[in-house]
């Protein structure tokens, strides 16, 4: 039986993207070593702008246009319930989704169809899906998650050492 939840093959274009990311964190760190103290004003204007700089981030790396809100909110729960090494049931992850149940399980369908998330049969209870993120969905919230750390970090001001 083929094990849905295996590592599938990394797309050449997330290499990429991830590099580049690398990269843009780095720049930004290096930035902070000149950067003077911020008004509240200067700092508002930094996060707007960092906000505006993620949000290209995440579409770039989510295929623009696929991955809405709720699917998104979805993504962001299975990362966090892959680090605390849990897999979460069909159900709840709708839950969170904060949309219909139908619609909830349209964007679940485009997360797996898009090869980010894969289902299966909770071995414990066989009424129940299990879902998991897949080693190209983990990729894809980790770099996103870099991206977010390295706009933050600079948007604030702060000097991480």
């Amino acid at each position: 039986m083929k094990n849905e939840f295996a590592a599938s093959p990394i797309q050449p274009n997330l290499v990429r993207e991830m590099a580049k990311l690398r990269r843009a964190s780095s720049n930004a760190a290096a930035a902070l070593d000149e950067a003077p103290p911020l008004s509240i004003t200067d700092l508002h204007r930094n996060l707007i702008r960092a906000m505006f700089r993620l949000r290209a981030c995440r579409h770039e790396l989510m295929l623009t246009g696929l991955i809405d809100d709720s699917a998104w909110l979805m993504l962001l729960d299975l990362y966090l319930n892959h680090m605390d090494g849990r897999c979460l049931n069909v159900t709840a992850l709708c839950l969170k989704a904060d949309v219909p149940p139908t619609t909830a399980l349209r964007r679940l369908d485009t997360l797996v169809r898009l090869g980010l998330a894969a289902k299966r049969s909770d071995s414990s209870d066989l009424r129940r899906i299990t879902v998991a993120l897949t080693a190209v969905g983990i990729e894809k919230a980790q770099a996103y998650l870099q991206s977010m750390h390295a706009e933050l970090v600079v948007a604030l001001g702060i000097q991480i050492k």
